[in-house]
């Protein structure tokens, strides 16, 4: 919605994207949860993964502003890289090089 709706002139557009276990997996250390066994945790894990791929679904074929990539924007696959590295990657972009 942002590089489509709401700031769809902005210089600078960004797609950020992961694999949906990538996504699962980094949301379950988000709640940092260090006291499940580890059959809780694939469990935890599997439902997340359907959690997102559920949600994304609904995202992209909603009628109104479906989750898509504006036509201009760069789309970055986060799967195999950290924050430090996309922000890398976004600042190497805006600066031109």
């Amino acid at each position: 919605d942002i590089g489509t709706k709401i700031l769809p002139n902005a210089d600078f557009k960004f797609f950020i994207d992961a694999s949906i276990e990538v996504r699962a997996k980094r949301r379950l250390l988000e709640k940092n949860i260090s006291f499940l066994h580890e059959k809780d945790e694939k469990c935890m894990l599997q439902s997340l993964i359907k959690q997102i791929n559920d949600r994304d679904k609904l995202d992209s074929n909603r009628s109104i502003s479906p989750l898509v990539p504006a036509k201009d924007a760069y789309i970055i696959d986060t799967t195999l890289i950290n924050a430090e590295e996309l922000l890398l990657k976004v600042t190497k972009i805006i600066d031109g090089i």
